[in-house]
């Protein structure tokens, strides 16, 4: 639907076009609606106040193509675009959420050969992409290349920046082969945190992440090395935590890591898998040595009464949520309520809320003993099992014993 005026010397015209569309399809965008408002002489076409398209949100659209050179200066302003519109050419999956506003200028020769260079600077709301939750409204920048005959889009000097995240990146789209090549390093505070996913037990400090964004549309994954300075796990102390991460939309592998955690060294041994679908299971195995177990607190930050040195190697397995780990240890110097136990050995496992030992012994403190089911439940401190002692140092249990009353 368009209205149409010519006017001027039939040698040199003047047409205006005021013209309405009610669905068009473009460089991978759909979009629902639009009006030009268009004027065109034997040396321009340009675009006036109230041209727009719909998409969405919607896009405003005010420039100049030169003729017959096709040479474009076009300035744009978005206006509530769905994130998941904007970003429409990768079809991701899941869809992004969120919106965003900006502005952004084209220039090049728009003859569907040529480069066309997109320079945009945007304010993303609300935004969740690929199980990323960001928090606030966060800024971002790019030099983008379009290239129509290579079927290539190449990002420049990518920048985000918002409410504790910092992040810079550049590479390619394919958008024939439908798959995205892209380097990125970020800063983040609390990571964990945007992660909905992650159990509220688990959390960082302030993280990096040097890696690259690569894969079809459709499979893309996240994949690099991930360092975080302090966080914690499930009541025990985490630092200085490097890893090897690889995640996609249906599952996270975090795999070469290492750790100081409550003063011990943490390895993994066995890649941990977290599944983002289905049972949300997560397996793996890691060993701590060294262990400081009077840094260890409950999920609500309440001391245990223990100390010692432990080294341990972990099993995880069950919903990530609230893993089962199972547990083979060893400490020394052992601390339990204020009793001197020396030397232990145990096997059992542990939940959120339960520590079942399944076997265990003590020796060279004040009791030589041992036990076949022992059960604490967390963190209420309610133990329910039996002990059997073959040994009691009753000289220091008499002496702790008469200090009571003297």
């Amino acid at each position: 639907h368009a209205s149409v005026a010519v006017t001027g010397p039939f040698t040199d015209p003047h047409v205006a076009v005021d013209g309405s569309f009610a669905h068009a399809s473009a460089y991978g965008y759909d979009v629902d609606a639009g009006r030009g408002v268009v004027e065109v002489t034997k040396d321009a076409v340009h675009i006036a106040d109230g041209s727009y398209l719909k998409a969405g949100g919607t896009v405003a659209a005010v420039g100049t193509v030169k003729l017959p050179s096709l040479a474009m200066d076009v300035k744009l302003r978005a206006i509530d675009v769905p994130i998941a519109r904007a970003l429409q050419p990768a079809q991701l999956e899941p869809s992004p959420k969120g919106v965003v506003n900006g502005r952004a200028t084209l220039s090049g020769i728009a003859d569907g050969d040529k480069p066309i260079v997109v320079d945009a600077n945007v304010t993303a709301h609300g935004a969740v992409i690929s199980a990323v939750k960001v928090r606030g409204d966060v800024d971002a920048g790019a030099h983008v290349i379009v290239r129509p005959k290579g079927a290539k889009v190449t990002i420049e000097d990518a920048t985000l920046a918002g409410d504790g995240i910092a992040a810079k990146g550049s590479g390619d789209v394919f958008t024939d082969e439908q798959r995205i090549a892209f380097q990125v390093e970020a800063n983040v505070d609390d990571p964990t945190a945007m992660v909905p996913a992650v159990p509220a037990d688990i959390r960082a400090g302030h993280a990096t992440f040097t890696g690259t964004i690569a894969g079809p549309y459709k499979a893309v994954k996240v994949e690099g090395t991930a360092t975080a300075d302090k966080g914690g796990a499930y009541g025990v102390p985490v630092a200085k935590l490097r890893a090897h991460v690889v995640a996609g939309a249906d599952d996270v592998i975090v795999d070469d890591a290492h750790a100081v955690a409550a003063g011990g060294v943490v390895d993994v041994t066995q890649a941990i898998h977290v599944a983002l679908k289905g049972k949300h299971a997560i397996t793996g195995v890691a060993t701590v040595t060294g262990a400081d177990l009077a840094l260890v607190r409950t999920t609500g930050g309440d001391a245990l009464p223990i100390a010692g040195k432990l080294d341990a190697e972990a099993t995880l397995a069950g919903p990530y949520d609230d893993p089962t780990v199972r547990l083979r240890a060893a400490a020394g110097g052992l601390v339990v309520q204020g009793e001197q136990l020396g030397q232990a050995t145990a096997r059992g496992w542990v939940t959120r809320k339960l520590l079942v030992v399944d076997d265990a012994a003590i020796s060279g403190g004040l009791a030589e003993a041992h036990t076949d089911e022992l059960r604490l439940q967390i963190p209420e401190l309610v133990v329910d099992g039996h002990v059997h002692i073959e040994a009691l140092d009753l000289a220091r249990g008499l002496g702790d014993l008469s200090a009571m009353y003297l």
